[in-house]
């Protein structure tokens, strides 16, 4: 987080290409780097107790458990994002499937 900070900070420097408006609060922009951090970190910790195809079939749930939420919200969403979210959960299916169809069994 701290090298982000920094980099972005030479890079507008160097290019001169930040506005000289501040911003009048910074601190949500703080909170979505820490949460931004521990997602990465938690990710990583959780490699030692799960395998790597089951944390990336987790991960990729996201997007559907994002719908879902949205529809428990009552959230209109468009045919193109509806269309490519059953295309991800069909893939994911897929995926996990010839995952437990090759796994070698005991």
């Amino acid at each position: 987080m701290v090298f982000n900070t920094l980099g972005s900070q030479l890079y507008h420097f160097f290019t001169n290409s930040l506005n000289k408006k501040q911003l009048s609060h910074p601190l949500p922009i703080y909170l979505f780097s820490i949460v931004f951090s521990l997602n990465i970190a938690i990710g990583n910790v959780s490699l030692r107790h799960v395998s790597v195809n089951f944390n990336q079939v987790m991960r990729s749930l996201v997007p559907a458990l994002t719908l879902a939420i949205g529809i428990f919200q009552k959230k209109v969403r468009s045919f193109v994002y509806l269309s490519a979210a059953l295309a991800l959960a069909l893939a994911l299916a897929l995926a996990l499937a010839l995952a437990l169809a090759l796994a070698p069994q005991p």
